[in-house]
């Protein structure tokens, strides 16, 4: 089968508009049950914001990392809404603590300060939602749309952390559905185009700032087997930009985890647990998080540390300055 047989028949198996919205939030953490409604909502709000020109600019990327395992990308303890099947097909609400780690930068960075500091008062801000109440139907400023805000007191925290800590608001966001179309529009260069030897990895959909940040999500095909695959979600945090994201890893005790430098030379922290793989790379103007699903279509977990290294190799580090 040719290339571009596998690339036709893997766009005819691309997820509905329900199982984006599933992946999406698989990322994506929230401390309290109607919260995490609203942050799906917000990320589809934010798919249809309007374009911003960003010229391409690829840099020399200066590669050094301060990795000392995962507990270095900014672990934190968070409790998350997780409901509990009390029989087949009915749930009732529940909760449990995790593992999540930062998908701004490395811990102490002022990229993870920010985001803590925003969680930290997320979390206790309008713990009844009465303001949430009152302000059904709000939309923030354009600039505003990539954080959950509805009141005027949330925005003015948003811009004292921005001012403490000299970052910028990542402003609306773009989504896209070509390979092409995202990268054109970002400060990298196509990370997608990494070694061929090993595997292919096929973009899905994503979408991205102005500043450069970007998440998309694809599937990698092994060279050498039938067909085999692994859908992930890969992260782009530009430095100097305020961003909220962290990651739920279950347990890290749960983890094997290694340094790995690629054949071009660029160092990566990998980790593999019982149901995701990580790859984390921290360069000059960058901090990419990339989170490992496995068969999402079949529900399905069953990598090796060879089968991860061959993922960061498919990838090409190296355009990310």
């Amino acid at each position: 089968m040719t290339d571009r047989e596998i690339h036709d028949a893997f766009e005819r198996m691309k997820p509905d508009e329900a199982a984006k919205a599933r992946m999406l939030e698989n990322i994506l953490s929230a401390s309290q049950p109607e919260r995490t409604v609203h942050r799906t909502g917000w990320k589809r709000t934010l798919l249809l914001a309007a374009v911003l020109a960003a010229g391409l600019s690829v840099a020399t990327a200066a590669y050094g990392t301060d990795f000392f395992g995962l507990w270095s990308v900014g672990v934190r303890d968070q409790e998350i809404y997780s409901p509990i099947e009390v029989e087949e097909g009915v749930y009732v609400p529940g909760t449990e603590v995790v593992d999540e780690v930062s998908m701004q930068g490395l811990m102490g960075s002022p990229e993870y300060q920010a985001a803590r500091e925003w969680e930290d008062f997320y979390g206790t801000y309008d713990p009844d939602g009465a303001i949430l109440a009152e302000a059904e139907g709000y939309v923030p400023p354009p600039e505003y749309e990539a954080y959950i805000c509805y009141s005027q007191e949330m925005l003015d925290r948003l811009d004292g952390l921005c001012g403490k800590y000299g970052l910028a608001l990542l402003g609306p966001s773009t989504g896209a559905f070509e390979e092409e179309d995202l990268f054109d529009h970002v400060e990298t260069g196509n990370v997608c185009r990494g070694s061929r030897e090993v595997g292919r990895h096929y973009f899905t959909w994503g979408y991205y700032y102005a500043g450069g940040s970007y998440l998309f999500e694809g599937r990698f095909v092994w060279t050498e087997t039938d067909g085999r695959t692994a859908d992930y979600q890969f992260n782009r945090a530009a430095k100097g930009y305020l961003s909220t994201l962290f990651l739920n890893v279950g347990d890290l005790d749960d983890y094997e985890q290694w340094e790995y430098t690629t054949a071009d030379g660029v160092p990566l922290l990998l980790a593999l647990g019982p149901s995701k793989g990580l790859i984390f790379a921290d360069t000059e103007k960058s901090f990419v998080t990339v989170n490992v699903l496995g068969d999402w279509a079949m529900g399905t977990f069953d990598l090796s540390r060879e089968d991860l290294e061959d993922m960061a190799e498919g990838f090409d580090f190296s355009a990310v300055p």
